[in-house]
């Protein structure tokens, strides 16, 4: 693999844990909730818990990358 074809899938891994963490954890833990709210299972709360935490380590990481990115490490 080249240089190129290595940058290509750093961006594509950077765009797809931002969507996996906008487009199916953050909806899935909102889902959660509501359902949790309305029948008090313990089930959904502690999916709800864990796609929020899903998401934030996604985020996180997508945080790490951008900074390392702009400090010239990545």
């Amino acid at each position: 693999m080249d240089y190129h074809t290595i940058s290509a899938l750093k961006s594509l891994v950077f765009i797809a844990m931002f969507v996996i963490a906008s487009h199916l954890c953050i909806p899935k833990a909102i889902h959660s909730w509501e359902l949790w709210k309305k029948t008090k299972k313990s089930v959904h709360l502690s999916n709800a818990v864990a796609s929020v935490a899903a998401a934030f380590f996604f985020y996180s990481a997508d945080f790490v990358i951008m900074v390392m990115r702009l400090i010239g490490w990545a």
